[in-house]
């Protein structure tokens, strides 16, 4: 197929979802593994029967199987070729998957290197870094994911103890069962040193790192431990390992859970273990300091809102660390495992290659040499800092306790002075102004802070924090506490009579100013009572007076609107009244401006000589009615029915004078009419006489009447 057809096939699977991407990939497989099947069917058909019945030479069946052997290698690389595209097309959703879809797609893909490499070992290590690449591009994704989830539970921890569910306990089972399952330790295999945290040194200890112990001394060992696990207070819920329970946070859990699913990738991407490893020592090492931070470094105060950092915070951090340095080992060699060879031994050179990498001489996993070393480094690091860790929460439970002794050691030297008063009072029991002595020693008051204190730390630690560690930090205070108490009371001095009586006038001043205090008391309770009453007076007038004044605000306030509502309607009636007026002169001034022209078109029609009267529709034809001179002739008309001649037309019945029609024939057309027109349409000459006089003085009273409308107008 063309460009545009690939083109249109990734697009159809890029819309898949990953079950249909999954069948599409099972009814390839199936395919191919059809067409390989039935080929390796023909060859032995062929190299059997067909052969061996025709008795071919040897170098012609050996030839033959040859070429068997290239065309189902040609097969082979030509499905390993559509496959890569086919899971490359759908890159881009890898990251997205959930873990049970990636082990699908990761199964499925060694499935099919598994099916190509008898035929072509080429083929099945590019399947191979196909599905390698599908891993890494999950892989990094799960754990940008992982980081900040992990971050975001560390800044909300609370440090205090929760249930632990069934599900965490079997993720541990399931590592456990993984570290015993593979039967060595990368240590022993590659020559490195297994440095397993430990925090006390004793008999316990030396024995288990003794490998040389025989059955019976293991059994004995075996019943030591069961019962001192017998003999330990029972503790409600908790993680089991190797035999302990460890109380934890929730943010360990949900690390755990985290690791199992790591753990879970590895499985499917053996090949990809090393680089898995790094992202789980990465994951470990971020809850060892930001755990550090916030719990030695008081952070949770700010991040969870916790009021001060206890000595029960101490100690659950310190087991959620020390929890994680015995995963180490377990962890370790998991992902230090070396990856599964090749069971075929003709293909062993590309099985190198494919692990070792390009030039390795060693067999095996020899490639994966360097990355492994680097990695046990790093394991051996992250253990020695997770009991770093450990060892200075361990220090500040002991530091806490040292102030508390070097308090009491203080408040023990002003205590002592006293201490000759008592030793008289006990010699002297008939003195009224001495107390009666109590039988036997008194006890400090600072001795017995100071032992208290020591239960409650003891009552915080046992439940949470394990056996050893418990003697460990005791061991550590008692020794702190002899040194101290010894060098203290070293110090002090033996009661003397002076001694005596210079603490027992401090007693009576000291119940002198308690009484006067008490007195003070007494007599200033009635007046603070008034002063109270007084103040919870001015008080209420105060919060009177501040609600008067703020409803004056708003009264103010409301007022202001209104007023300036007011200024805001005036305003506009100022507006819609000023565009009134303005419309108003608009209009005046189009009126005077027709009047105005109308004047001046009146003025132009009087100015012509001849203006057309309005009533020249009355006559018929061509010809109308005229003004001569600007006045109309009402009495002597002139009408034209066709000028020059008149032939097709009829003049009135009332005749005009020869003259007015020549004056106007020639006025108009500039000749006379002739005479035979003039006979033709009727004209008698008998009355041209009285007609002509009265049309020179109808043409008179017009010129007059004129002259007058012109003075007018001057006017």
């Amino acid at each position: 197929p063309g460009s545009g057809g690939e083109f249109s096939v990734v697009q159809a699977l890029q819309g898949l979802s990953h079950e249909g991407f999954l069948q599409v990939l099972s009814v390839v497989f199936k395919v191919v593994a059809a067409c390989l099947a039935h080929l390796s069917q023909l060859s032995s058909i062929v190299r059997d029967d067909i052969l061996r019945a025709a008795k071919v030479p040897a170098p012609a069946t050996n030839q033959v199987s040859k070429d068997i052997r290239a065309v189902l290698q040609v097969v082979a690389d030509v499905a390993q070729g559509r496959w890569g595209k086919l899971v490359s097309a759908r890159s881009h959703c890898t990251p997205r998957l959930k873990l049970y879809e990636f082990q699908s797609l990761a199964a499925i893909c060694t499935s099919f290197a598994a099916l190509l490499e008898p035929h072509s070992p080429r083929a099945a290590a590019a399947v191979r870094l196909v599905a390698l690449a599908q891993c890494r591009a999950y892989v990094e994704a799960l754990h940008t994911r992982s980081v900040a989830q992990l971050q975001h539970l560390l800044e909300a921890e609370q440090w205090t103890a929760t249930e632990v569910p069934p599900t965490f306990q079997d993720i541990v089972n399931r590592l456990m069962e993984r570290c015993s399952g593979s039967g060595h330790t990368p240590s022993a295999t590659h020559g490195g040193t297994t440095t397993q945290p430990s925090l006390t040194s004793g008999v316990n200890g030396s024995t288990l790192a003794n490998g040389n112990s025989t059955p019976a001394e293991a059994t004995k060992q075996q019943q030591q431990q069961q019962q001192q696990q017998q003999s330990q207070p029972a503790r409600p819920g908790g993680l089991m390992l190797n035999g302990k329970r460890f109380l934890l946070v929730n943010t360990t859990l949900m690390l755990f859970k985290l690791l199992d699913e790591y753990l879970s990738v590895a499985d499917s991407s053996p090949l990809y273990c090393v680089e898995l490893g790094q992202h789980v020592v990465d994951l470990i090492r971020l809850f060892n300091n930001q755990s550090c931070q916030l719990v030695l470094g008081a952070g949770a105060v700010r991040t969870a809102g916790l009021r001060s950092i206890s000595a029960k915070h101490l100690a659950l951090s310190c087991e959620s660390c020390y929890m994680l340095a015995q995963l180490i080992p377990a962890l370790r060699t998991v992902f230090l495992a070396p990856p599964p060879a090749s069971p075929l031994p003709q293909q062993q050179p590309l099985q190198q290659q494919l692990v070792q990498g390009k030039g390795g001489s060693k067999p095996g996993y020899a490639g994966f040499e360097p990355q492994r070393h680097m990695l046990m480094l790093e394991f051996d690091k992250l253990a020695n800092d997770l009991t770093v860790h450990t060892r200075e929460v361990h220090s500040k439970l002991v530091e806490i306790m040292q102030d508390r002794l070097l308090m009491a050691a203080r408040q023990l030297a002003t205590e002592s002075r006293t201490w000759g008063a008592v030793q008289q009072q006990q010699q002297h029991p008939n003195k009224q102004q001495l107390q009666p002595a109590k039988q036997g020693f008194e006890v400090s008051p600072a001795v017995r802070s100071l032992s208290k204190q020591l239960g409650t730390l003891q009552s915080v630690l046992v439940p949470i924090l394990q056996e050893e560690e418990v003697h460990y930090i005791f061991g550590r205070v008692a020794s702190l506490y002899c040194d101290t108490l010894a060098a203290t009371l070293d110090v002090l001095k033996p009661p003397t009579p002076e001694t005596a009586t210079m603490a027992e006038q401090q007693q009576q001043q000291q119940q002198q100013r308690q009484q006067e205090k008490k007195a003070g008391v007494a007599s200033m309770l009635p007046r603070a009572q008034n002063l109270g009453q007084q103040r919870v007076d001015n008080q209420v007038l105060s919060l009177l007076q501040q609600q008067e004044q703020q409803l004056e605000q708003t009264r103010k306030l409301v007022l202001q609107q209104m007023q300036q509502q007011t200024e805001e309607g005036k305003r506009r009636e100022q507006e819609a009244e000023e565009e009134r007026r303005r419309a108003l002169e608009e209009m005046q001034q189009l009126q005077r401006v027709e009047e105005e022209a109308r004047r001046k078109a009146e003025e132009e029609r009087r100015r012509q000589g001849l203006q057309l009267h309005p009533q020249a529709n009355e006559c018929g034809g061509f010809g109308g009615c005229w003004r001569v001179g600007g006045v109309q002739e009402t009495e002597h008309a002139v009408c034209f029915a066709e000028l020059p001649c008149a032939a097709s037309g009829a003049f009135p019945e009332r005749d005009l004078p020869d003259t007015l029609v020549h004056l106007l024939h020639q006025a108009l057309w500039g000749s006379a009419i002739p005479t035979g027109c003039r006979k033709q349409h009727g004209c008698s000459s008998s009355s041209s006489a009285s007609h002509q006089a009265s049309i020179l003085s109808n043409s008179s009273s017009s010129s007059s009447s004129r002259s007058q409308r012109d003075q007018e107008d001057s006017c």
